[in-house]
């Protein structure tokens, strides 16, 4: 039985997630189907490409992740990636271009006669393609390779003469605040100098192991389990006390040695 994930904006306080589960079921009901996000904030492409490459490794071989997300913006195109047997079905729209490059190396399109003019939400054609996907049948029957994608480099933590200039690319529910500013990217920079991280008026200049090492109220910067740079406040909300939210800025920046 294949794994269905769902991460959408769609919420639960309407009948929109409820009828994208129900046109999936119709289409194939052999499935298990997964809430991964479906409290994605309205319209946050990055947020659920975020949700999708942190969950992805924890899910089994043949799992199949629906990302419904802006759809009334969205190209209506619907493409599909896979990558480590898993796949990724989405719209024409940034999210998989905020995904690992390695998920894209070949990006398919369902073929547009396969989608109707009624189905406004595109409920259906998803639902047929995780159908198809589902009972193991070839991609190639249902899409056909989508030679415009183009891997766009869409906002990457990058060295410059000022430092690594990186952004916040999530919050999660604690309230700790994920940057896209890779392990192997800060320490290439900083090597082994003193640096300073500087985040909406705060600066922090050690990177801890764990929260552990913290006390209570302490700002700290670790690196999370996929190797990003996280900022959190020991047993308190980051993103509230410092009034961070997605797309704030972040700096790192090294600091002269003080020999007195």
């Amino acid at each position: 039985m294949s794994v269905i994930t769902i991460t959408t904006d769609l919420g639960t306080s309407d009948y929109y997630l409820a009828a994208l589960k129900g046109s999936i079921l119709k289409a194939f009901d052999a499935v298990q189907i997964v809430d991964l996000n479906c409290n994605i904030r309205q319209y946050n492409i990055r947020q659920a490409a975020y949700n999708i490459r942190e969950a992805f490794k924890y899910f089994p071989v043949k799992t199949i992740h629906v990302a419904h997300i802006n759809a009334n913006a969205a190209n209506p195109k619907i493409l599909l990636v896979k990558h480590q047997e898993q796949f990724v079905v989405t719209f024409d729209n940034t999210l998989l271009s905020l995904l690992p490059k390695e998920f894209t190396a070949e990006v398919f399109a369902l073929n547009n006669t396969l989608i109707k003019k009624e189905d406004a939400f595109l409920f259906d054609a998803l639902a047929l393609v995780v159908s198809r996907l589902a009972q193991g049948k070839n991609l190639r029957e249902i899409a056909t390779p989508y030679l415009e994608f183009e891997k766009k480099n869409l906002l990457k933590a990058t060295i410059t003469n000022m430092g690594i200039k990186g952004i916040v690319e999530a919050t999660d529910v604690f309230g700790n605040v994920i940057t896209n500013i890779h392990r192997d990217l800060f320490y290439e920079y900083v090597k082994d100098q003193p640096f300073e991280i500087a985040i909406n008026h705060e600066t922090i200049s050690t990177i801890s192991k764990g929260y552990y090492e913290a006390e209570e109220g302490d700002i700290i910067a670790v690196f999370n389990s996929s190797g990003f740079l996280e900022i959190a406040i020991k047993e308190n909300k980051a993103s509230n006390l410092l009034g961070l939210s997605v797309d704030n800025a972040v700096l790192v920046t090294l600091v002269a040695k003080n020999y007195f």
